[in-house]
């Protein structure tokens, strides 16, 4: 099958096509001369095969924060329960 008939099916441009071919994306794709000859599946599609996201940039990071934690003595709190706040 030729990119054109392929892209039509595919529903994508033609352009779109020979990029994904370049990059080996087309399951069993050939090239002969200048043309490619691209198989079809059983359904009668040519299988596209799906890519992996590239890294996370590096653009938009923002620095950790330290968790902030306020340590309270318990035992100080029982303590002054009932008393008056003058004597604490």
């Amino acid at each position: 099958m030729r990119t054109r008939e392929a892209s039509f099916l595919l529903g994508i441009s033609r352009q779109r096509l020979l990029v994904l071919l370049a990059q080996g994306r087309v399951k069993g794709a050939d090239k002969k001369g200048r043309f490619w000859e691209i198989p079809v599946s059983k359904s009668g599609m040519p299988v596209i095969i799906p890519a992996r996201r590239g890294p996370k940039g590096i653009w938009h990071k923002q620095e950790t924060k330290v968790p902030q934690m306020i340590h309270v003595n318990q035992h100080n709190i029982r303590d002054n329960i009932g008393k008056p706040p003058e004597e604490m």
